[in-house]
This record gives C-alpha cells, structure tokens and sequence, in this order.
C-alpha cells in the first residue's frame, strides 16, 4: 500500500496514480491473447501406400510429362471397362532444389522420374504434374524415345524433370516456418479404373549434398510419398460419364526449415536498438516535451520501415505471423512511453515535479522489461 500513497501524495489528479498499473496490466493480456495462434499444419506420416489431399488438375496429354501441350483428353476413357486397371510403380530421384519464391508460394526442383507397368496401356504418354506452375517453361527429358521391355516382361520409361511448382504455404510461425514441397503426379486420361499408381517410399530417393542448400533452408527429413484418389465431380461432358469420375493420384513429398536463431538474431537487433534509444526518452528532462516527442516519432517510423523490410520475402497474407509480434510489443513499447511523457509534463507543469520524476523512475524500467519479456517470449515460442 505504501506505493500507492507515494504516488498519490504528489499527484494533479489521485486517477493519475492508478493510470499505470491498468495499463501495464492490459498490456500484458493483450501479448497473452496475440501469442495464441494457428498451429503450422504437420507433416503426413510415412506409410508406403496413404492417402494424398484432393486436388484439381489442369493436365495435358504428352509423352513428356509437364510439357506444354494442347488440352487434355481428361475424361476421354473414363467409362471403358477393364477387368482390373493397370498397376504403375513410380519412383523418384530428387537432384536439387534450385530457389523457392516464398512470395508466389513456388519452388524450382530438378529431379528424375521413372514408371514401370505391364500390359498393352501405355500410363507415360498420359502422365502430368498436376501442381506444375502455368507460367514454368519446363524442360522434361525422356530416357528412351519409346517405352523399354525389361527382362521380366515389365515395361520401363522414366524423364529427367526441371521445372517450377507450386504449393500453399503457410507463414503463421515465420520466421520458425517448415514447408513441405510436393510433385503431384496423376494420369490425365484414364481415370482409376484404368490406371492404378504405386509408390514405395524406398523408391524415393534424394541426393545427399541438396541437405543444406538454398541460402540456409534444412530438410527436415527424407522426401516421401503418398498415394491416393482424387474425385471429380464431372463427367467432363461425355454423355456416357456417371457424375463423377477418380483418377489414381500420387504425391511426392520434402519439408524443409528455415534456421530461425540466426535469422531472429540479425532481424531482432536493430529494433532492440530502436526501443533501447527510445527509452532514453526518460531521461530528458520532464519539461522538454518537445524533445520526448520528436525520439518517440522518429521511434515509430524506423519501426515502422525495420518491419516492413523484415517480412519482405513474404506474400500478402491475412494473418500475423510470429515476426509481427516483435514490432506489435516495439509499437506498445513507443506508445506508452509517448503518452507517459504526455503525463509527466503536465505534472511538472503543475508543479509537480516530484511525481513526474517518480513516474520516469517507474515507468521507464517497467516498458524495457515489457518488451524484453515479451521479445523472449516470441522467440523462444
């Protein structure tokens, strides 16, 4: 109780020396109530043969997979009848990773990929990357010109791929991100009464030098691959079509992370720099406002630009990630600091100077605690 009455006791008005606690106090809620966010999605498990998530392909038929080519036949055999489809076991070979665009959520992937099958349909000249970017200019390569006949009757045709993808990624715990980069493969033509894709994870394979490349990016673990149905809800206008249609769909698989100390570290420094000078505030004299004033504006903006810079390899997103609280705890560090400036004249102005210095010897280590506290929450979140 005494500190009340020490604060009190000086005081333009007794609400000043309860106007502090309150706002420290809602401050701290509000950091509460921010820091609870949307968990990044996690990674599917590993089985050989699972489930990959519904998609809408844009295929084209072509002895090269992902080439340009004119529209697709999608559709076109979907009501013939086969005894039992046609089995395909796929594999891949990742080579390199060579960019990731965060800002349009793509990536650029050198890779080998191979199919064998026995029967008379040919599943290779209908094969496509259902994620591929509409605007890549991929180069597909096939190893043979025709599909080979192996020694144990199976045939065998495979490419080397290079081309831009794309996938959905989420930034809720930038820069802490993971993202999982696929190639979806699925027939265009014959849908899964037809054609029928397999895949093991030991037929994914990866080169061991890609692990650290791209400027720091990590994989978190070995490229896998899942399989699955992907369902239309179409007949894709043959009179003959029931009202939808499923087509055999593979997925291959790699999550990547970003090491965060190092990047946290660079990113965080210079505006600890900005709210550590802002806090020199308390130490100009309580009747010098104008001076308060002008080191918390340039504060706000050199915030303000220092944020915009740090989330610049970003898309527009419409939510906060995990980055945007530091600047949130800097912008309530710089406003409490303005406002209790504004306080601290006024007492001084009318006469009490005794206050407006206490107010300074309180408030000033409080706000630089509030934002530590809350940056080392943030970071180690």
């Amino acid at each position: 109780m005494r500190w009340r009455t020490w604060l009190a006791r000086d005081a333009v008005r007794p609400r000043i020396a309860y106007l502090l606690p309150v706002l420290v106090i809602g401050a701290v809620a509000l950091l509460g109530g921010l820091l609870q966010r949307s968990p990044v999605r996690s990674p599917p498990g590993d089985p050989a043969f699972a489930a990959a998530p519904k998609v809408l392909a844009e295929p084209s038929a072509s002895a090269a997979p992902g080439a340009q080519q004119a529209p697709s036949s999608k559709g076109s055999e979907s009501t013939k009848d086969a005894s039992s489809p046609t089995r395909v076991r796929l594999g891949v070979y990742l080579n390199e990773i060579q960019s990731i665009d965060l800002t349009e959520n793509a990536y650029t992937v050198d890779f080998y990929l191979w199919l064998t099958w026995t029967g008379e349909l040919d599943p290779s000249s209908t094969l496509d990357f259902v994620n591929e970017d509409a605007k890549a200019f991929p180069r597909s390569r096939p190893f043979y010109e025709e599909p080979q006949v192996l020694p144990d009757g199976r045939k065998y045709q495979g490419w080397h791929v290079l081309s831009t993808f794309k996938s959905l990624f989420n930034f809720a715990n930038y820069p802490r991100d993971r993202h999982v980069l696929t190639i979806e493969v699925e027939d265009n033509s014959n849908d899964a009464k037809s054609v029928v894709y397999e895949v093991a994870n030991s037929d994914v394979q990866y080169d061991t030098d890609s692990r650290n490349i791209l400027g720091g990016w990590r994989m978190v673990r070995a490229p896998w691959a899942t399989v699955g149905e992907t369902v239309y809800h179409t007949g894709f206008g043959e009179p003959d079509a029931g009202k939808s249609t499923t087509y055999s769909h593979a997925t291959f698989s790699l999550e990547l992370s970003r090491p965060a100390s190092g990047y946290l570290a660079k990113s965080i420094t210079p505006i600890t720099i900005v709210i550590l000078m802002t806090m020199l505030t308390y130490l100009i004299g309580t009747m010098d406002l104008s001076s308060r004033l002008a080191v918390c504006i340039t504060a706000l903006i050199s915030a303000v630009v220092l944020h915009s810079d740090s989330t610049s390899e970003l898309p527009t997103v419409g939510y906060f990630v995990l980055f945007d609280w530091v600047y949130i705890l800097a912008y309530l560090a710089i406003f409490l600091t303005l406002l209790e400036s504004i306080l601290v004249h006024r007492s001084a102005a009318a006469g009490k100077t005794t206050l407006a210095k206490r107010l300074d010897q309180l408030v000033g280590p409080t706000v630089t605690l509030l934002y530590i506290g809350g940056v080392a929450l943030v970071a180690l979140a």
